[in-house]
């Protein structure tokens, strides 16, 4: 099946700037899924590296990693397909200054699904190796982030009576391995940032007692211990939407998601973080959004958000057939 994609990077990208955030618009003969977001980023010499999710028949979906040249043309592709033939994805690339590429993915065994670390070469796309880590099964990500030493990525971890929120760092070679969970009933990371500390703030959400879901940020120090959590308030995860949570060029956290307002609307709420030692809200703001109640399928709210070189905040939404953007 031939189809247009379109990939939006919004990546932390490896402290040498040998890569960088990139759009590309391009086709191609697999079926991607349109859950989960698609990364790439482009080299010094302006070729592109992309990877993404494809689906290639029932309850399977591969990893496919492209590059291009500056002018588009597809240099190789490889289609990973994991050992239990089911559902592989990824959930971040980015790159050395020796030219290897590293794609982080949640890749489906026999038994489980572990978060792995592929390394490719970037001139022939050849895969140089695939390192799982020790105690990620049953562990599903939804974000990574990366620096010149760690790769750090935020989800769940699925118990036989319930899911936590959880957080790995690790090195790029599999070693030194960290991960922290946040026990709760029905728990997930949605989103993690770094500031220039090296300080670890993930987005995520928690099922409490009065049976609804609350929206929570949760910092953690450069030795990935939990320094603070924060509760947001309600939060909604009708069509899947998630949190997002960035770090300011001042490491202040800003954090956009969106609640449940009454029976048909719903507020995409943002709300800014100090960097303080404890968790200090500076302001909040929210904007209503129309809530049609059609489950899953209902696209209405909150898409995604940045942050520009001046500090201001750029939300991105939508309500019935009309797109919002607000800037902050």
């Amino acid at each position: 099946m031939r189809t247009q994609i379109y990939i939006l990077a919004m990546l932390t990208m490896l402290s040498s700037n040998v890569f960088s955030q990139y759009i590309l618009d391009y086709t191609y003969d697999y079926s991607p899924s349109n859950r989960y977001f698609k990364y790439s980023i482009v080299d010094a010499s302006g070729n592109t590296y992309v990877t993404t999710q494809s689906h290639n028949y029932q309850d399977s979906a591969n990893i496919v990693t492209m590059k291009f040249s500056p002018a588009g043309t597809r240099l190789w592709i490889s289609v990973y397909d994991g050992p239990g033939h089911s559902v592989d994805r990824p959930i971040g690339i980015t790159g050395d200054a020796s030219g290897n590429l590293y794609v982080f993915s949640t890749i489906r065994y026999t038994d489980s699904s572990y978060i792995s670390i592929m390394k490719y070469n970037s001139a022939t796309g050849a895969m140089i190796s695939l390192t799982a880590l020790p105690g990620t099964g049953r562990f599903d990500f939804s974000e990574a982030v990366f620096d010149n030493k760690y790769i750090y990525a935020t989800g769940r971890i699925y118990r036989p009576s319930n899911s936590a929120m959880a957080m790995i760092r690790t090195k790029y070679d599999g070693s030194y391995t960290r991960i922290r969970t946040f026990d709760a009933l029905y728990g997930s990371g949605h989103s993690i940032a770094l500031d220039k500390a090296k300080n670890i703030y993930v987005s995520g959400h928690l099922w409490n007692t009065a049976g609804y879901y609350d929206c929570q940020l949760l910092k953690y120090d450069s030795s990935c211990t939990q320094r603070w959590v924060y509760n947001m308030g309600k939060y909604n995860p009708d069509g899947g939407r998630f949190s997002k949570v960035l770090v300011d060029a001042l490491d202040c956290a800003v954090v956009t998601y969106q609640m449940d307002k009454d029976r048909y609307h719903d507020l995409i709420v943002t709300k800014k973080f100090t960097s303080a030692v404890i968790p200090v809200m500076s302001w909040e703001q929210n904007f209503s959004v129309s809530d049609d109640n059609f489950g899953p399928y209902n696209f209405d709210g909150y898409k995604d958000f940045t942050i520009d070189n001046s500090r201001n905040i750029i939300v991105a939404g939508s309500t019935g057939d009309t797109s919002l953007f607000c800037k902050i």
